[in-house]
């Protein structure tokens, strides 16, 4: 997903268990979906961001009662916005 400039959202399935380093670097993330119940693996610089704060503009959206596990995640938790779905 390296620069990808136009991306607004961002769907990860259920099964997904990793996230690497600058997955999203170089977006406009505005809406990431995860539909892991466990917050799956985030490497050290995965939200990392050049073209914007991404854990303080993009809404993370996680399955319904796994906000907690999300919002007590080293990584995840660094996400200002996180919503059920």
């Amino acid at each position: 997903l390296v620069r990808s400039r136009g991306l607004g959202d961002v769907y990860k399935r259920q099964g997904t268990t990793y996230v690497g380093n600058y997955a999203f670097d170089g977006t406009a993330l505005t809406h990431l979906y995860v539909g892991a119940a466990e917050p799956p693996f985030a490497a050290g610089e995965a939200f990392f961001n050049r073209s914007l704060a991404m854990t303080e503009v993009c809404v993370l959206h996680v399955p319904s009662g796994s906000i907690k596990k999300y919002r007590n995640n080293s990584k995840w938790g660094l996400f200002d916005h996180i919503e059920e779905f």
